[in-house]
This record gives C-alpha cells, sequence and structure tokens, in this order.
C-alpha cells in the first residue's frame, strides 16, 4: 500500500456517517481544460446513447411543461443519489475542490504544492455533500411542487432529459429571484 494511501483510508474512517471504520469513495474528476459550461448536464453526453433513445422518441414528456405537471401531480422521482461518494475535481493547477467541473468555491488544497495526503484529507473531513449544496444557496431548498408552482413554466417547451435538469432550471430562476435588484422571466 502507498504511503498516500494509509492517510487517506485513516480520514475515511471519520467521514460519511461518523461510524468508526465507515469507508467512502473519492471520485476525482480531472479537468484537462476549463470546463465550457456552468453544470455537468451536458447535453453532450448520451444523446445517442441506447439508453436515450426513448427519451428522444417521447419529447413532449420531457418538455419543462411535462415537469411541471408531474411537480405540481406529486408524481416527481426520487434524486438520485451518491451514496458514500465524495465528488472532486482537479483543476489543470491542481487545485483540488469538491463537486464536478464548473463550480470551485471551497478549495481543498493543491495536490502538488500542498500533498496528496493533505489535500485529500482535507477533502475526506469536508465529508458528502450533495450536489444541490454546491450549486445553490437557498435555505432551505424548495421541492418540487413548490419550485414548479413559484418558477415552473406550465407552457415550457424546453427539453429536459431527466427530471433533475428541469428542477434545476428552477432552483437557478428561484436563487435570481431572491438576489437584490433580479427578476426572472
Amino acid at each position: 500500500m502507498p504511503a498516500d494511501a494509509g492517510a487517506v483510508n485513516g480520514a475515511e474512517a471519520s467521514a460519511g456517517s461518523g461510524a468508526p471504520g465507515a469507508a467512502v469513495t473519492l471520485y476525482l474528476c480531472i479537468e484537462a481544460a476549463g470546463c465550457p459550461t456552468i453544470c455537468r448536464h451536458c447535453w453532450a453526453q448520451g444523446l445517442t446513447a441506447p439508453f436515450n433513445r426513448d427519451r428522444w422518441a417521447n419529447l413532449e414528456d420531457h418538455t419543462e411543461a411535462a415537469y411541471v405537471r408531474r411537480a405540481l401531480a406529486g408524481d416527481w422521482p426520487a434524486a438520485p443519489s451518491r451514496g458514500s461518494e465524495i465528488a472532486l475535481v482537479c483543476r489543470p493547477s491542481l487545485d483540488v475542490y469538491p463537486g464536478l467541473a464548473g463550480l470551485y468555491r471551497t478549495r481543498h488544497g493543491n495536490l502538488r504544492a500542498d500533498g496528496v495526503d493533505a489535500v485529500l484529507g482535507r477533502a475526506v473531513a469536508h465529508g458528502i455533500r450533495a450536489d444541490d449544496e454546491l450549486w445553490f444557496t437557498l435555505d432551505p431548498l424548495p421541492g418540487p411542487a413548490e419550485l414548479a408552482a413559484r418558477y415552473g413554466d406550465p407552457a415550457g417547451l424546453g427539453i429536459h432529459l431527466y427530471p433533475e435538469s428541469a428542477r434545476y432550471l428552477w432552483l437557478d430562476r428561484a436563487q435570481r429571484a431572491r438576489q437584490p435588484g433580479r427578476s426572472v422571466p
């Protein structure tokens, strides 16, 4: 076992659920160039993949209007969970941040300057964070029905291949609406 692994494994014992010996998975996304978008819901990933063919065949089921109806009817799927995964992104500078490419708030350190043990140890100590905590500052986060009622467009024809995409659009509108001097279209 490399020397680095022991320190990270020791830090894992205190992360996640807080149970002694609880293991977490570190997911480290290496960003080779700056991310051109601000969210990970990239249209370039899987558009023609077999698992998305049903979505492309039934686009009317994936419009904002369709998701507004689902949310208001209480027919909203459970949010996907990462379980015990700590998502990290490593910038080209070797700075490591929680989350995925596109938004950088809390810097855990630099792999070259601070060392792998120190940086990953800080990341594990910081713990598991939901994507919502990384992207949105609303506290508490409104549920899908409230978001749809206040910020959804019941006639919206924008396509969202996944429910979380529509929800993130509504959360973005809600967050912008709460900023002084901002209005939501």
